[in-house]
């Protein structure tokens, strides 16, 4: 458990920068497999109040894999309407190592987040929607591939007109060992719009060199 609490004014000039806020914070371990965290922000300043929530959740199911959870809630009233803000952000996520031969990593999150602003007469809102999959494996000690999925679906509205947009992203890396200093890389990947005739695509390589240990400089270029 911890607590917070800040005063700020100015001792000469402007007083538009004053502010208190106070904080409540809490970690919450139950056994070795949970973690619960919470935080929770309230702040005044001159013409708004605000507030924030932040939750987390850390879950191991097994010795391979981990649920993952966390939860974000803004809340900014203001004086003039037109500033007003709610946004509220939520993401779930899986994550699966390989604790045997410790080749694969794969983290998956799906993520949903809602913003909404403006007066009640000119609000827009926005919700989008997001999945997205991440894919390491070490085929060997020099060769490693990585994999990546995202798709995302957006809804905005504003004064009764309501758009949507969609897209997907694929893409794969290789990267091989060319001796202790250096290792070179290939890339390739998708981007799909609305329609499948909506598309990119993108390839590049890299060539990289370690200079020390945890130190690695690396140059690429990418032809889309």
């Amino acid at each position: 458990l911890n607590t917070g609490f800040e005063r700020i004014f100015s001792l000469d000039g402007s007083e538009e920068t004053e502010a208190t806020s106070a904080t409540l914070g809490l970690e919450y371990l139950p056994s070795s497999n949970w973690k619960t965290t919470g935080r929770f922000e309230v702040r005044n300043t001159r013409g708004t109040d605000s507030f924030l929530k932040t939750l987390g959740l850390a879950y191991k199911m097994s010795p391979s894999w981990t649920l993952l959870s966390r939860n974000v809630l803004s809340i900014t009233d203001a004086e003039n309407d037109q500033n007003d803000q709610t946004r509220n952000w939520m993401r779930l996520g899986l994550a699966y190592r390989d604790t045997n031969a410790n080749n694969w990593m794969l983290l998956t999150r799906y993520e949903i987040k809602y913003t909404e602003k403006g007066a009640e007469s000119q609000r827009t809102q926005q919700l989008v929607h997001l999945l997205s999959s991440h894919l390491h494996l070490q085929a060997s000690r020099s060769l490693m591939f990585s994999t990546r999925y995202a798709g995302k679906i957006v809804r905005d509205e504003f004064a009764g007109t309501i758009n949507r947009a969609k897209a997907h992203l694929a893409a794969l890396r290789a990267t091989k060992d060319l001796g202790k200093r250096f290792d070179v890389g290939l890339l390739g990947s998708m981007l799909v719009g609305d329609s499948f005739k909506s598309r990119s695509f993108a390839l590049g390589g890299e060539l990289g060199f370690r200079l020390t240990t945890n130190v690695w400089l690396s140059a690429g270029y990418n032809l889309s």
